[in-house]
Formats: C-alpha cells, structure tokens, sequence
C-alpha cells in the first residue's frame, strides 16, 4: 500500500527523508518539498526504505536531471537538486556525523567546492549486457544499463566510450571477446584514455586513485597547508603514511620533509611512488636540487606490517591516513597506541570517519580541523580531511 509523504531533507547514502505514521521513509532520488506517493521496499520498526510511486508536486527547487538515465542508473544520486543544496545537505550530514561521535567542532566546519560539477571523473568503469553493451548497474540491481555516454566522465572517456559502443551495436560480441568481464576507462597524464580489463589476470583491485583530478589537488595543498600549521616551517620533519598509494599526498610535501614511509596493499601503486620518488630526489621532477631526503614506500597490509611501522613511527611527527571506505575498524588500538601527536586523516565515508574518531578519542586525540571536499558532486558521496592532535 503507498503512503504519502513530505520529503524534508537529504541523508547519506542519497536518499530523501519523509515521516508519515510515526516512521522515518528514505526514498532515493527525492528532493526537499517533495510531496510523493511512496511504495515500500523494505519495512523495519522504526523506519521504512521505499520507491517513488508517484510525485504529487515536486519542490519548487526540484530541477530537471541532465543524464537521462537519472533515477534507473546507479550512479548518481542528487541530479535532481541544485549544487548549492547538494552541498548543504553534505555539511549537515558530516556535522552530525561528528557530533554523533561526540566532537564538538571548534572552528566551523571548512567546504571546498568542486571547479567542475560535471566531466570530473577521470575514469569510470563499465560492465557489458546479454548484447555485449556496455553500461552501468541499475540502481540496487546487477541489471545493465547501456550507457554511450555519461555526463560525470571527462569528454576524451565520453569519446572512447562513444564509439565502444557504436561498435558494439554494429556486432554484439566486438567487447564481450576482447573484455568479458568489463572495461575500465581511465585518463592517462597526456589527457587521453587508457582502455583496460576488469576482472582479468592483471587487474589489481587495491590500485586506488582519487577519480576527481582537481579536487585531488585542492585535498593535496589542504595537507600541505596542514603541514604548514604543524611543522610552524620546521623542515627536520619525518612524517608515516598509512595506505600511501602512490605517493599522492606525501610526494607533494618533500620539500617540507626529512623522511617519508609509507605502506600500502597495492605493489603496482607502490612501484610508481618509488619511482616518482627516486625521480624528485634526482632533480628530475623539480629542477636541479640537491636533498638529504628519504622516501621509501612498502608495499603490504597495515595488519601484517604493524611491527615494521611501529619501528618507524617511534621516530614520526606526523602520521597520515587514507583508508578505504571501511576506514580504520580493527586498527584503532594500533594506531593510537603509535603514540604520533599530529593525525591528519582523510576519509570517504563519514560514518566510517565517525567510528574511528570516536575510538582514537580514547587515545587523547582531539579534532583540531575539519575540511569536507566535494570529490563527487550529483552524488551524496563527499571526502573528508580532518586534523587529529594527541592531547
């Protein structure tokens, strides 16, 4: 049976928030002042998660979805709403997330917007359909979408996909021999489009990088700036970084630094931080320069590298983390009992950053700043950087 409902905010995971008979409704892709006919999903206590059965009268600032795929696509969340509502919406959730996990904030919290709030994503990846075309997961489903363009990608990826898909309805096994399990699209530093493919021998799911190239580089001079307030221009400064990837947040700070030492699972991200080390130590990266510094990334898990990073924390200034989504659960008493007075933690997902905060708290930790970077506008996806001081 529907219900009717008023939507009345925006919560994490994209849904909108309505209440109608003492339960709390989240419906996806709803806006605040949506009046809607809702049908449930799945129905709980206290709280029911539905599906739009039918818009009575939208919100006079509902406005229309640029994909056409908006609302059956996974992929995004908010295109119905405008930027400066998406952004609001994720400073009240990342507010209340810390205040759940006992943080007051002693400065207001900081927002970066995104340059761009669409073409940003720097690669994407798709899966084929029964006709061999590629798309994306319908929303709660692995049903194929076909997709031919994605108004999220960078238009060099929009170009490679274009015709990927042209071919594949010219004949329907083109991509399903040549990538059976899927393609990822991904811009290479020339600004062109590297093709690979997933699920295959070579494919190292651990390889991270940020999907958003200049909201990449607005969190890169955030932790320099960091840094700055830290270190107070000292430069005798050795700093630990936990799950490094590639060096892209600690490779910028070597000028600022004695050492580095970092640990992630990925060999292959690994091997390119080295490299672009040995690369900035030789001058090849900044000019001639002459440095005494030290980088040496490892590769490995946290859990099985923790007597090797305790070795080198005992020495640290500065520990640096950026964990997946799941963030830090298993690790809180190892990281907190390291002991490093300055934390600086950068998190995609604020329920998991609020857990973990709530946890080093019992190991003298205060929040000192809290930074949120609009990584993925028309979604409810956000990043996060905040700044950790051991009291």
């Amino acid at each position: 049976m529907n219900t009717k409902l008023k939507i009345d905010s925006l919560a994490y995971q994209g849904y909108g928030v309505g209440r109608a008979e003492g339960k709390v409704w989240f419906v996806p892709f709803t806006h605040p002042g949506d009046s809607i006919e809702a049908r449930p999903v799945k129905e709980q206590k206290n709280f029911v998660h539905g599906t739009i059965a039918k818009i009575l009268e939208p919100s006079p600032d509902r406005i229309e979805p640029k994909c056409p795929h908006f609302g059956k696509c996974g992929g995004c969340d908010w295109q119905m709403a405008k930027y400066k509502t998406q952004l609001q919406a994720k400073k009240t959730i990342l507010e209340e997330t810390l205040k759940r996990s006992g943080f007051e904030l002693s400065e207001p919290l900081e927002v970066r917007e995104a340059p761009a709030k669409w073409g940003y994503r720097n690669r994407i990846q798709l899966r084929l359909n029964e006709k061999g075309l590629p798309g994306f997961y319908k929303a709660g489903t692995r049903e194929i979408i076909p997709i031919d363009y994605c108004p999220l990608a960078e238009e060099d990826m929009n170009g490679k996909l274009n015709s990927l898909f042209k071919q594949a309805v010219k004949k329907s096994d083109t991509l399903k021999s040549k990538y059976p399990g899927g393609f990822e699209l991904r811009m290479n530093k020339a600004g062109r489009t590297d093709i690979r493919t997933l699920g295959g021998k070579f494919e190292d799911l651990s390889d991270f990088s940020q999907v958003n190239t200049r909201v990449n580089q607005i969190l890169r001079k955030e932790v320099e700036i960091c840094l700055d307030e830290i270190t107070e221009g000292k430069t005798d400064f050795k700093v630990l970084d936990l799950y490094c990837g590639d060096g892209n947040l600690t490779l910028p700070l070597a000028e600022r630094c004695r050492s580095i030492d970092g640990w992630d699972g990925s060999r292959q991200a690994v091997i390119r931080g080295n490299k672009s080390a040995a690369e900035f130590m030789k001058g090849g990266s900044k000019g001639d320069i002459e440095t005494d510094l030290q980088v040496k990334y490892r590769a490995g898990f946290i859990e099985k590298c923790k007597k090797e990073i305790t070795s080198v924390a005992e020495k640290a200034d500065l520990l640096i983390l950026d964990p997946p989504r799941r963030g830090i659960k298993g690790l809180e008493e190892f990281i907190g009992k390291l002991g490093i007075t300055d934390i600086l933690y950068i998190s995609c997902s604020p329920p998991s950053l609020g857990r973990d905060l709530k946890n080093l708290k019992e190991y003298g930790y205060t929040l000192e700043k809290t930074v949120l970077l609009d990584m993925f506008p028309q979604t409810y996806h956000m990043e996060t950087l905040v700044r950790l001081k051991k009291g």
